[in-house]
């Protein structure tokens, strides 16, 4: 299909989309959210983020949400195991991934629910990568 009449899904408009990264902006201006990576922290503090250190609160101020949002890549490549090109995230690009995060899963010899394990994901993984028009995979489950 040509790029020139690739059909694009629009959920919201462009005032609707600068309203919403406002109030995003707002909120983490005035509630902030909760971190607890110690490293991030000191990131976040050095860049000039406000740090609530007694709740481990970080506030972003808007001009940093602003410059954050410039500077971020418009698209973001994927690799496979085998480190090639898997996808490309951004612009017009739909990718389609399989998963979630599940905790548990239907065990497939017994039948029974049980907690994800890593052999889970591994087996996952291998039926997700023989499937031809899925191009890349989410976490899945949670082992």
């Amino acid at each position: 299909m040509s790029a020139a009449i690739r059909p694009q899904i629009r959920v919201m408009d462009d005032p609707t989309v600068r309203e919403v990264v406002e109030e995003a902006k707002r909120i983490l201006l005035e509630l902030g959210f909760y971190l607890e990576n110690d490293e991030a922290l000191s990131i976040l503090r050095a860049g000039g983020a406000g740090i609530d250190e007694k709740n481990r609160r970080v506030f972003l101020h808007p001009e940093m949400v602003d410059q954050a949002l410039a500077s971020a890549p418009r698209t973001i490549r994927l690799y496979d195991a085998a480190g090639q090109p898997a996808v490309e995230l951004g612009g017009n690009n739909v990718c389609f991934d399989p998963g979630s995060a599940a905790l548990n899963i239907l065990d497939p010899e017994s039948g029974e629910i049980r907690p994800a394990r890593t052999a889970d994901f591994v087996a996952f993984s291998k039926v997700v990568d023989q499937l031809e028009h899925i191009r890349a995979q989410s976490t899945a489950v949670i082992c």
